[in-house]
């Protein structure tokens, strides 16, 4: 009887031994020993062999020039010659000086008298214009210096795409919307992708019926791959008398890079409008396409140097472009020195006939209409369209607060003396 009693008193005590019986380590030789010493010896030879095949690689070294500086404060010229001497001591200095300027033009504080010389030596690696071959190759150095480093991981990378590729429907095409013009004509506008193939394809099927409220059917053989007239495999169409209208994987092709801008259709659907960048430095390039006969043209630059009109560069913008209401004019953004979209302008693309004329090399008398402009750096200017296609809206914002401007299309297109103006602009929301 004495011997089954377990007194509450002892309760402590008796979880304090079995939690230590608990976490006593396993006996050595054991079981645990065993897979802890071939998994270390696993995960060591791995890293060692990881380790000796990068031992041999160096990394490239850019070259530090010890005598580049900027200077900081007032860089005005200096009046005296203790004040020179205080300007620029180095008379070694191979290249002009960069100076950095106020920040704040409103700033109350007086800038360093004499400036103040700040060592820069890797100032040499800013090439804006990106031709700089020193640079270049040093960069190639770098890029060449990280594939070898990770030349281990690509068998995973293969792994991991071959997993993710194989989650994804590559064959596809989104849902299709409905766009009708003012006289009721109306198409089935849809995106296509398909396997292989790294860029979609914009098709578009007309409404059968002026009062057909859902697209038609599908198909069975959409999927499919057949064999076109110009002896090409392509898929079967989607719905019937499909139209591709924009091939981005043809605009694609020969090009080392391209990233789609916008794509936008007239009203009068006729045309398509689109934006491309061809280089990565993401500024794009403005085109027109006639969709019935596949003639394209391309947007050169009006703006005036020395009094003239360039005429023969292409227009280089952030992408966006949004059309008027008549389907002859477009409106687009252009940036500043920063990147920084911050110009609304309009141009004429079709006379009143019809006519394309912003024709290569032209010099046009006018320059674009500017609408507005955003001078403050803190804020960029971005274009919409209301869902209703009534209305421009440009939005300028900034992390912190941002305001609305509006153009109405249509009210400009009836009563319209010329083109519109800035005074058209309204803005309705701060």
């Amino acid at each position: 009887m004495v011997a089954g009693v377990f007194h509450p008193s002892l309760l402590p005590w008796f979880f304090i031994f079995s939690t230590s019986l608990a976490w006593l380590p396993p006996p050595p030789g054991g079981s645990f020993h065993e897979r802890t010493r071939r998994r270390q010896h696993v995960d060591g030879a791995s890293a060692s062999a990881a380790s000796e095949s990068t031992l041999q690689i160096r990394p490239p070294v850019a070259h530090r020039d010890e005598l580049s500086y900027v200077l900081a404060g007032d860089v005005s010229a200096p009046s005296s010659s203790s004040s020179s001497q205080s300007f620029d001591s180095n008379a070694l200095a191979p290249l002009p000086i960069p100076m950095f300027l106020r920040q704040s033009p409103s700033s109350p504080h007086p800038l360093l008298s004499p400036p103040r010389r700040i060592p820069n030596p890797y100032g040499w690696m800013r090439d804006d214009t990106r031709t700089n071959t020193t640079i270049l190759n040093h960069l190639h150095a770098e890029n060449e210096y990280s594939r070898r480093m990770t030349a281990h991981l690509d068998g995973l990378r293969e792994q991991l795409y071959q997993e993710f590729l194989a989650s994804i429907q590559e064959t596809d095409y989104t849902t299709p919307a409905l766009k009708t013009t003012s006289d009721g004509k109306g198409y089935w506008y849809y995106t296509r992708l398909e396997e292989g193939e790294g860029y979609p394809r914009y098709c578009r099927a007309p409404q059968q019926q002026q009062d057909q409220l859902l697209p038609p059917p599908v198909n069975a053989d959409w999927d499919t791959k057949t064999i076109n007239t110009n002896n090409e495999t392509v898929y079967s169409s989607i719905f019937t008398n499909e139209e591709v209208y924009l091939d981005v994987p043809s605009l694609a092709r020969n090009k080392t890079y391209l990233a789609m801008g916008a794509i936008a259709v007239s009203p009068n659907q006729k045309y398509v409008a689109y934006s491309l960048d061809v280089k990565g430095g993401e500024t794009c390039q403005l085109y027109v396409k006639h969709i019935e006969s596949g003639k394209v043209w391309a947007l050169y630059n009006h703006q005036k140097k020395d009094g003239h009109a360039v005429g023969n560069e292409l227009l280089e913008c952030d992408g966006s472009i949004v059309w008027n209401d008549e389907s002859d004019a477009v409106f687009y953004l252009t940036m500043d020195d920063k990147h920084r979209p911050n110009k609304l302008y309009r141009r004429q693309i079709f006379d009143s006939h019809g006519h394309w004329i912003d024709k290569e090399g032209s010099r046009m008398e006018e320059e674009d209409d500017l609408l507005l402009e955003e001078k403050d750096e803190l804020f960029n200017l971005r274009i919409s369209k209301s869902f209703d296609g009534k209305f421009l809206l440009a939005t300028c914002s900034s992390k912190e607060s941002s305001e609305v401007h509006y153009l109405d299309l249509q009210s400009t297109t009836k009563d319209r003396q010329g083109i519109p103006s800035a005074r058209e602009l309204v803005c309705i929301a701060k």
